[in-house]
């Protein structure tokens, strides 16, 4: 597939999927790997990203091996040591020194398995129209999304500082580099899978 372009050049995009969490709202099973609709909820991702993507990571920190085998990644990566523990960041922060040279890194987290297929051109859209703004994040009619995210890779350089100095959150991160939002009307694409009635009620949404 051609590559999205910006001003005449193919756009480097590369993506994490976060699949690290101890999905405690889950009895502690590996969320990723949690079926869904007949298959992982991983998988749900890949027609998203696989399309416009050069490079694709996993952060997990346990089953890599299935996640390699079914995401066929470039990279399935725990968390270092120096970030253990400290939320969904930490996945980020251990990717920095993986990632090649890329223009842009689309974040996305592994219990989301309704994103439009439109999400990664709406987002580099978005990013060519407005240059000088180098974080996206989604926001539907529920609020902001924060774990979906566009960003210039060299700002993952940033998260060792953040993380050290006791900051954890995804948001908080975003706002730092003045992070721009990006309106989705399609809410229930961008619903979350955090429990098993999640998932049953995204179902039951899709059937009725």
């Amino acid at each position: 597939m051609t590559m999205p372009k910006t001003a005449g050049s193919p756009v480097r995009l590369g993506a994490i999927i976060l699949a690290g969490g101890l999905a405690t709202r889950m009895q502690g099973h590996d969320k990723g790997l949690v079926p869904f609709q007949g298959q992982p909820l991983i998988c749900h991702l890949l027609p998203v990203v696989r399309p416009a993507c050069q490079w694709l990571g996993v952060s997990a920190n346990r089953n890599q091996a299935a996640y390699q085998q079914l995401s066929q990644a470039d990279a399935v990566f725990a968390d270092a040591d120096a970030y253990a523990a400290q939320g969904p960041l930490a996945g980020l922060a251990s990717a920095g020194p993986l990632l090649p040279a890329l223009d842009w890194l689309l974040v996305l987290p592994c219990d989301t398995p309704k994103l439009p297929h439109t999400l990664v051109p709406r987002l580099l859209a978005a990013a060519t129209e407005r240059p000088e703004v180098l974080a996206w994040y989604a926001q539907t009619d529920d609020g902001p999304q924060p774990s979906i995210m566009l960003l210039r890779p060299h700002l993952l350089a940033s998260l060792p500082d953040y993380l050290a100095r006791g900051e954890r959150t995804l948001r908080g991160f975003l706002q730092q580099h003045q992070a721009a939002a990006l309106y989705f009307p399609e809410t229930a694409a961008f619903a979350n899978g955090n429990r098993y009635q999640d998932l049953d009620n995204m179902a039951d949404q899709e059937s009725s």
